[in-house]
């Protein structure tokens, strides 16, 4: 399907409202994001509006609350093979001993946050969900069929293996769409001062996966899309 840039709406957020637990935007994201929002102005005449989306700086909270009172297999079964349901405390013990366990530590801890976060009440469970219907109904409303929200993919530059495992609130960055069930391109737009990825995600209102994916495409043309960020080949 045809998509005509300039007709659309452009709205965006430089950071997820001021979650104290989430990681500050680096300087240098903040400089990708503004020189795209600059090429669609430039470019196409368009003037990106900055917006507050409502409880975003909740999202984590809300994505994992929502999450793990959804009826899917809890962790531990699944970490059975579904042939009944492991002793989350005895394998978390067994992992501080060399060779005992069979699980790595980010899986024993989702399944902790899994066992401990899940909300305790009926009453708890509908207010996350009406956060996420909250949340929903302001984006729909506010993009429609001709616009579309960009958005850091991470706040932070790409972190060394590992690492992310250290700042886990982070991913509230890409899971809140996910959450939403709306369409999402993630474009690679160039490389940090130290020679590492920064991307950005262009979101669309649900079923206008062909706005996101063109967008995409024009980014990738004009900023060169991703690109080894290895200096030396093997």
């Amino acid at each position: 399907m045809q998509v005509n840039l300039q007709d659309l709406k452009i709205y965006y957020m430089d950071n997820d409202g001021g979650n104290p637990m989430v990681s500050t935007v680096h300087p240098e994201v903040y400089k990708t994001l503004s020189k795209v929002l600059h090429y669609f102005k430039d470019t196409y005449g368009i003037v990106p509006e900055k917006v507050s989306i409502p409880k975003m700086h909740r999202s984590f909270e809300i994505w994992s609350k929502v999450l793990v009172s959804s009826g899917l297999r809890p962790i531990t079964v699944e970490m059975t093979g579904r042939v009944g349901e492991a002793n989350l405390w005895l394998e978390i013990l067994k992992w501080f001993i060399p060779g005992c366990s069979n699980h790595i530590l980010p899986v024993l801890c989702s399944a902790a946050l899994n066992k401990l976060w899940a909300p305790k009440t009926e009453k708890e469970v509908d207010k996350y969900f009406r956060m996420v219907y909250e949340i929903e109904k302001f984006v729909k409303e506010l993009l429609k069929d001709d616009g579309i929200f960009i958005y850091p993919t991470s706040p932070e530059i790409a972190p060394y293996h590992g690492q992310a495992f250290l700042k886990p609130f982070n991913v509230c960055y890409t899971a809140v769409f996910n959450l939403l069930g709306m369409p999402v391109s993630q474009c690679p737009i160039n490389l940090s001062s130290n020679g590492l990825p920064i991307g950005l995600q262009v979101v669309s209102n649900h079923y206008n996966d062909h706005i996101t994916i063109a967008v995409a495409e024009e980014l990738e043309r004009v900023f060169g899309g991703w690109v080894n960020p290895a200096k030396d080949e093997l």
